[in-house]
């Protein structure tokens, strides 16, 4: 396992729940985050005294790289409506991973369900007609983090929501590289206008917990893993 871990985007949903299947996997895990009161209302005394807090702004270059040079691993949760912040925050996260991180410089990023392929095609999701321009923007992301040249997965869940408890170990199902909803492999001729629709139709089915999700994060941050340079989507199948 890593000898420890910097989150990024810890109080947002799916950052809480990262914070907390990593402390019970017994890892270092440290955060960058702008507020601490939401840290605090969020998670234990036992378990804030844990933590180490980065106390910074998204935006500040600086700030993450100096919160970077004492960690060897990053997940990168942070988020924003705005497409070209998303971007400009992705990037300059994956920036500072990559010249501050310590080996093996591993790092997982978030993205969205438009991140990955349509199933049976070439075309990824953000390519597909009427697309928000959030979404669009996860294709740049891909390619910053895909040329990063460090060990890097990443993830691209469709909607999730709050379970309520721990994460489950091998609860989720992985595809790479395409959206994790079964469709005939004759779809792929339809025209491509259709495919929006088609995605939207099977959002239900590729619905995650935020807790499931994270549990596969944090208990896959070894270096080399099954993981390691890809692009992957989750299911649950037993929802």
């Amino acid at each position: 396992m890593p000898a420890n871990v910097i989150v990024f985007g810890a109080t947002g949903a799916v950052g809480s729940c990262l914070v907390r299947e990593g402390l019970a996997a017994g890892l270092d895990v440290s955060v960058f985050i702008r507020d601490p009161r939401k840290l605090e209302l969020q998670h234990s005394p036992q378990a804030l005294s844990r933590l180490k807090v980065y106390v910074g702004d998204i935006h500040d270059t600086r700030a993450i790289s100096q919160a970077m040079a004492e960690h060897d691993t990053a997940v990168d949760a942070a988020g924003s409506h705005l497409p070209k912040e998303y971007l400009a925050i992705r990037r300059s996260i994956v920036s500072a991973a990559r010249q501050t991180l310590q080996p093996p410089r591993r790092i997982w990023v978030f993205g969205g369900l438009p991140g990955l392929l349509v199933p049976h095609t070439d075309t990824p999701g953000t390519d597909l007609p009427g697309m928000p321009a959030l979404f669009r923007a996860h294709r740049p992301v891909y390619e910053t983090v895909r040329n990063s040249g460090m060990d890097w997965t990443f993830i691209c869940p469709g909607p999730m929501y709050l379970a309520g408890r721990r994460g489950i170990p091998g609860r989720l199902d992985v595809t790479f590289d395409v959206m994790p909803y079964r469709v005939d492999e004759w779809t792929k001729w339809l025209p491509r206008i259709v495919q929006p629709f088609i995605m939207y139709s099977h959002l239900r089915e590729v619905a995650t917990a935020y807790e499931d999700v994270a549990c596969l994060v944090m208990t896959n941050l070894a270096p080399d893993g099954p993981y390691s340079r890809r692009r992957i989507g989750v299911v649950d199948p037993q929802a």
